[in-house]
């Protein structure tokens, strides 16, 4: 969408933890264990590599600052709006995810958008008290059920554009038929049975067409 591909690089680990240390059979440390070890960052670890601190949520989503070798952000919706902003002076593309006039929308919906359904599997999946998950379950599929009415009349969330909403939304989305339904137990409906759901998810799979 931005371009960035070739300015920021990409390092994918396991989707398990594994050994960092495996050639030392005394090291039974687990973490991330990243795709091609020769490319891996300079992150915190067993290796000592980099500097951050260890207080807070742990995320696969980091964004490392590798000439500083410091952890930039571990948090998703800040380092969208970095990627949005951050590197507008070498991106490609000018496109703005978050555009000033429709920033109080993307705000307000991003944030029951979330709470309900991006962190909402989690909740659902993560309960081990039925009344917690029956409470996440429904407020789960009530959002979805909303965003379903709002897509009945636009093709996209806020305003005219392909904002930074439709993208939040799409990360769900795309996991859900998938992985929520089955191993997170948010199995009432699937994404596939709700018609604008899986249109703007099939959609933004083309999002450079909105943004054009």
């Amino acid at each position: 969408m931005k371009g960035l591909q070739d300015i920021i690089g990409l390092s994918v680990t396991h989707p398990l933890f594994q050994r960092t240390r495996p050639e030392d059979p005394e090291d039974d440390h687990v973490g991330w264990a990243f795709v091609d070890p020769t490319e891996t960052p300079w992150l915190p670890g067993p290796s000592g590599l980099g500097q951050y601190s260890s207080e807070g949520a742990t995320s696969d989503s980091v964004n490392n600052a590798k000439v500083k070798k410091t952890i930039v952000s571990n948090e998703s919706a800040d380092i969208i709006r970095m990627f949005n902003s951050s590197f507008d002076a070498i991106a490609p593309s000018k496109a703005d995810l978050y555009p000033p006039k429709f920033r109080d929308d993307i705000n307000a919906i991003n944030e029951w958008i979330y709470d309900d359904i991006n962190n909402g599997v989690y909740k659902c999946g993560l309960s081990t008290i039925q009344d917690e998950y029956d409470q996440a379950v429904n407020k789960l599929f009530e959002s979805l059920d909303r965003v379903e009415e709002i897509l009945s009349k636009q093709r996209i969330l806020v305003g005219d554009v392909f904002t930074e909403a439709d993208v939040r939304l799409y990360t769900t989305l795309i996991r859900f038929d998938d992985v929520y339904f089955v191993h997170f137990k948010t199995n009432k409906k699937m994404i596939a049975q709700y018609p604008n759901l899986l249109n703007v998810s099939d959609e933004t799979d083309v999002c450079v067409a909105f943004i054009d």
